[in-house]
């Protein structure tokens, strides 16, 4: 009763609307401080990766210059059939990019992954790339985690167009599972076996990465390649980067893709004063694709 009556009483007196107009105010200011550190954070991310990127033709020819030509005409094959109508779609139902398709193909030839994990699928550019490099190689699996969420003001069902760029005859290698990364990535680390190759371009922020991160690291395999895309978002990237014992690069359009691997010839480690060379075991140099 007492409770009830100091209830009327703030009413009738305005207070409870002063109470909600603070706490409105205090979650703007909270808002706007998480923005801005936010935004420093990224802006530090983006000139710690722009201070260390390897150009990516440069990065890929000191590997193997061939196979770089092999990906170059398998890119522009996929633009040419797919790049006018996923514009179009891009424009109207926002569609997510295409992360670096070709990196994906030439590490996937490169390296021929038998077990290839990715997260973030969009329209499929780098689910082609990678299904493709295994038909190529004549073996290996994907796995692909992607989120199908209502967009009403957008699009009713904008499912039909995930992996939209994907050819049929890929299919058969590829499982793919819609219900988010926190959903999918613990059923697909059940199934699939050691993963060889990780493409990480699903939830960006910080928690986003790390919790992808922590799920996939025990079941990497030994000569695993990871590989995340938008990384001047913040400064994940840069936080694995510097754990003793992990070669690593930096490259890709606007600094944007960070690559850890111990199974890519030796020369391509980074050397900046912010890497540490491998302990123990090299990996194993590879001058061709097998």
């Amino acid at each position: 009763m007492h409770q009830d009556r100091l209830r009327q009483l703030a009413r009738s007196s305005g207070l409870a609307a002063g109470i909600r107009w603070a706490r409105r105010l205090r979650r703007d200011a909270q808002a706007v401080v998480a923005r801005n550190l936010a935004a420093i954070e990224a802006a530090s991310a983006y000139r710690w990766a722009e201070k260390n990127c390897r150009p990516l033709t440069h990065f890929a020819e000191s590997l193997e210059p061939t196979l770089w030509l092999e990906t170059e005409r398998f890119a522009m094959d996929l633009e040419n059939r797919h790049a006018a109508e996923f514009e179009h779609l891009r424009r109207t139902i926002r569609l997510g990019g295409g992360a670096d398709y070709r990196l994906l193909y030439f590490l996937t030839r490169l390296t021929r992954p038998e077990v290839v994990v990715e997260t973030g699928v969009a329209a499929g550019w780098s689910s082609a790339a990678i299904l493709r490099a295994l038909q190529v190689n004549g073996s290996g699996r994907l796995w692909s985690s992607e989120l199908v969420y209502s967009r009403p003001t957008i699009h009713a069902d904008y499912r039909p167009f995930v992996g939209m760029v994907v050819d049929e005859d890929l299919k058969d290698r590829w499982t793919l599972l819609l219900e988010g990364d926190r959903v999918n990535l613990p059923r697909i680390v059940t199934d699939c076996g050691p993963i060889d190759l990780f493409h990480f371009d699903s939830d960006k922020s910080f928690a986003g990465r790390e919790f992808a991160f922590d799920v996939i690291r025990s079941r990497l395999a030994e000569n695993a390649i990871v590989m995340f895309d938008d990384i001047t978002d913040n400064l994940h990237f840069r936080r694995l980067a510097r754990r003793p014992g992990s070669p690593w690069v930096v490259t890709g359009p606007r600094a944007s893709v960070g690559v850890i691997w111990e199974g890519i010839h030796a020369r391509v480690v980074h050397e900046s004063a912010e890497s540490v060379k491998p302990r123990g075991r090299r990996p194993t140099p590879r001058t061709q694709p097998r």
